[in-house]
């Protein structure tokens, strides 16, 4: 329960009046951020040219140490000239180490790699592993032109087996969906197993990445909520108002073909989203481009995404990325932390759009 007072507490602080508005404090400067707890500490890992991760006891402003990551190629050639995406580390249930990046070569050619420690490194607390080697492409291929996979995350179903998460477009200038794939092993995919799309863009113009061009679904993460799995994901242009975080719901981890996770549908009989045939949108968790729609966050930061849902004594938190209210600059690497309450609870006796509900503060309608 001290954590719980101590994370609500710490909202308290970084919230507060100026000029008439609430102020929120970011933890840390990290696109794309990925939560892992071991060993009662906190890891923030993320995008970087140059990787790097952040660790602490505690998720507060000031408490975090940040920590480089060495990644190594034996084969020059496979190292990525435009950077590393998203590293993940993931323990799997033998105890071993495992780590996951998007390898980006340039003009959006993307694959994602498997890593393993270098040799003879081990996490302990205090000390996490922090050398890395390439071990192979797992989903991609860049001689064939299979080159457009991206963002992963790694999840076990009740039976153990084991699931990647990625974004794929499978060409370019085409809408982006989520997939999964079964893995044998932490390092191989399962031949025998089909990727399997999660979730799709509807035609709906909230999904617009920019307009007129493509639709898009990414950034998933993935949790558990009750009875239902929680989705995450992001849509828009992560340079933009526009990017948003949404979240879908299922009541099986990877859905049977031909279903996908749900989508949070509410009226829009003012057509606030400007659709053509369509009389419903999506009502995302955090968007920071239609005042006039719920859970409009603009006056606190802009173009939140890539959401993780943390859960401490029972107390729900929103994680995610998202630029500071006042940054018209717009470079990727400018993304921010940001750490946000919510009431969580996946009750079907209330409608799905109040299963989370992000405590935004008088500024932010929710």
């Amino acid at each position: 329960m001290s954590r719980v007072l101590a994370l609500l507490a710490l909202w308290t602080l970084q919230v507060s009046p100026s000029a008439g508005q609430p102020r929120v404090t970011p933890l840390a400067r990290l696109p794309d951020p990925y939560v892992l707890r071991f060993q009662d500490q906190w890891f923030l890992f993320g995008t970087g040219k140059t990787p790097s991760f952040y660790y602490g006891d505690r998720l507060a402003v000031n408490a975090l140490k940040r920590e480089q990551l060495d990644l190594l190629y034996t084969d020059p050639a496979v190292k990525p000239g435009k950077g590393v995406w998203g590293f993940i580390p993931y323990r799997h249930t033998d105890g071993s180490w495992h780590g996951y990046a998007t390898l980006h070569y340039g003009d959006y050619r993307v694959v994602i790699a498997h890593f393993l420690p270098e040799t003879g490194a081990d996490w302990t607390r205090g000390n996490p592993i922090t050398s890395w080697r390439f071990d192979k492409v797992v989903i991609g291929d860049l001689a064939a032109g299979k080159d457009t996979a991206y963002e992963s995350k790694l999840i076990t179903d009740e039976t153990g087996a084991l699931y990647l998460v990625y974004c794929d477009s499978g060409a370019r200038a085409r809408n982006v969906r989520i997939f999964a794939q079964r893995m044998s092993s932490p390092g191989s995919v399962d031949p025998s197993w089909s990727p399997r799309v999660l979730l799709s863009p509807d035609g709906y113009r909230s999904e617009d990445r920019n307009p007129g061009y493509i639709q898009i679904v990414e950034g998933p993460n993935i949790f558990r909520l009750g009875t239902r799995y929680a989705l995450l994901y992001s849509v828009g242009d992560f340079a933009l108002n526009n990017y948003k975080l949404g979240v879908a719901y299922s009541k099986t981890l990877i859905p049977p073909p031909g279903q996908t996770y749900q989508k949070v549908l509410i009226p829009d009989p003012n057509n606030v989203w400007k659709n053509t045939g369509k009389t419903n949108e999506v009502c995302y968790l955090l968007q920071s481009e239609q005042p006039d729609w719920p859970n409009y966050c603009r006056p606190l930061f802009s173009g939140p995404g890539l959401g993780n849902l943390l859960t401490v004594d029972s107390h729900h938190f929103l994680l995610f990325h998202a630029y500071k209210p006042d940054d018209n600059v717009r470079q990727s690497s400018n993304r921010y932390v940001w750490m946000l309450p919510v009431n969580a609870n996946a009750d079907e006796r209330l409608p799905m759009e109040k299963w989370i509900c992000p405590l935004l503060g008088p500024k932010g309608k929710t």
